[in-house]
C-alpha cells in the first residue's frame, strides 16, 4: 500500500502501543469495544466458547495481521474472542480514528474490503468442508491451508511453530485423539513429519492430492 508522509503520519497519531504475555485475553466474545488491533510481533487466537465451555477455534493471526475491525465497522459486539498465544505487541486504534481513516484514505479502505472478501471466502469453504468432509480430510484441509499461509512455496514446508494437536482439533471440530492418529498415519505414508516445534510437510502435492480427491 503507497501512502505519502502526511497520510502515515496521520495514521501514526491515531496510534497506540500495548504489550501482552502468552494467555491474555485481549478481547472477549460479545465485547462493545471497538478498537483495532495491527498485530507488530506474535501470534493471536481467534475463538468462541460455547455454553459447555468448548473451544471453537477460527483461526491464527500473526505479525503484520489485524483484528477488531469488524465490530469497529458494524459497530455491534464483538463476534469472537482473541487470546494472546505468545508475547504480543500491538498496535491499537480507537473506532472512531479507524473510520476516519478509512473516510479519508480510499487506499486503506480497498486493502480492508479486500480482508473482508477474503474472511468471507475462507469462511465459506470452512462451512463447505464441515459438511462435505470426514474427520480426516478436515484434517488435511487444516494442513493444507497452514502450508499456504506459510508463503514458502516449495514441495517441503516447515510450519514453525507447529500448532498442538489440539488447537488443529478445535479447528476441525473433533477431539485431539483424532489429530494424533491421523497425524501417524501421514507420518507413515512419508507426507508429514513433527520434529520438535517444527512441523514439516514433506509432500505437499499428496497433501493436496487428499484434499482434492474429496473436494
Amino acid at each position: 500500500m503507497d501512502l505519502d508522509r502526511a497520510q502515515l503520519a496521520r495514521i501514526a497519531k491515531c496510534c497506540r502501543h500495548d504489550t501482552y504475555r502468552r494467555r491474555q485475553v485481549i478481547v472477549n466474545y460479545g465485547d462493545t469495544t471497538g478498537d483495532v488491533y495491527f498485530i507488530k510481533s506474535g501470534r493471536v487466537g481467534v475463538t468462541i466458547y460455547s455454553e459447555c465451555g468448548k473451544e471453537i477455534s477460527f483461526r491464527q493471526l500473526k505479525s503484520g495481521e489485524l483484528f477488531g475491525d469488524i465490530a469497529a465497522i458494524d459497530r455491534l459486539p464483538r463476534s469472537a474472542s482473541v487470546v494472546s498465544l505468545s508475547n504480543l505487541e500491538v498496535i491499537r486504534m480507537s473506532d472512531s480514528d479507524f473510520l476516519e481513516i478509512l473516510h479519508e484514505m480510499p487506499e486503506v479502505s480497498l486493502r480492508v474490503m479486500q480482508r473482508l472478501s477474503f474472511l468471507v471466502r475462507a469462511l465459506s469453504q470452512r462451512i463447505f468442508e464441515f459438511t462435505t468432509f470426514g474427520v480426516p480430510n478436515r484434517i488435511h484441509a487444516e494442513l493444507l491451508r497452514l502450508a499456504r499461509a506459510s508463503g514458502q512455496g516449495t514441495e517441503i514446508i516447515n510450519i514453525y511453530p507447529a500448532p498442538t494437536h489440539a488447537d488443529i482439533a478445535s479447528q476441525v471440530s473433533t477431539h485431539r485423539e483424532a489429530v494424533t492418529r491421523e497425524f501417524s498415519h501421514l507420518a507413515s505414508a512419508g507426507i508429514l513429519e513433527k520434529r520438535g516445534r517444527n512441523l514439516i510437510i514433506r509432500d505437499l502435492a499428496r497433501l493436496e492430492q487428499l484434499v482434492n480427491a474429496v473436494g
